[in-house]
């Protein structure tokens, strides 16, 4: 299937305008980040003579053209799954830092930072706030 698709990939390639509409689709343009079709389409095509309603129609045409849109989801999947990884790294780092803050309280004898590292770590891992407190222990609530 995979080799199917790259096979007409190669046969019917995306204009540089069209690929050009599809980047700025997904990853913005220099001075906004989320544009909408109109604006994605006067950046990448010669429209300053068109009306309103002819950038609107045309930009319309352009995002729903097959090659256009599986381009558009091509990259949005990539653009997400460098996100996912991205923040998976960010919270692994950030979790293994409080855990080690953690460790460095006890060792330290240091219960206002052993709970200041915890309380952190909770809601880094996405846990409630403290719900109650009973003779020293933290108790949390886990939502979801």
């Amino acid at each position: 299937m995979v080799e199917a698709q790259q096979r007409k990939k190669a046969e019917f390639p995306l204009t540089d305008k069209q690929e050009a509409f599809a980047q700025a689709t997904v990853y913005g343009l220099p001075d906004k980040q989320h544009p909408n079709q109109s604006e994605v389409y006067r950046a990448v095509y010669s429209a300053s003579k068109m009306s309103v309603n002819s950038v609107y129609r045309e930009a319309w045409e352009v995002s729903n053209n097959p090659k256009v849109a599986a381009r558009v989801e091509e990259l949005t999947a990539q653009r997400n799954n460098r996100a996912q990884k991205t923040s998976n790294i960010t919270i692994d780092t950030i979790t293994d830092a409080l855990k080690t803050a953690m460790e460095m309280s006890i060792d330290q004898d240091n219960p206002q930072a052993l709970t200041n590292a915890a309380y952190r770590l909770a809601g880094v891992l996405g846990l409630d706030a403290p719900k109650e407190s009973s003779g020293g222990n933290i108790i949390f609530h886990i939502e979801g």
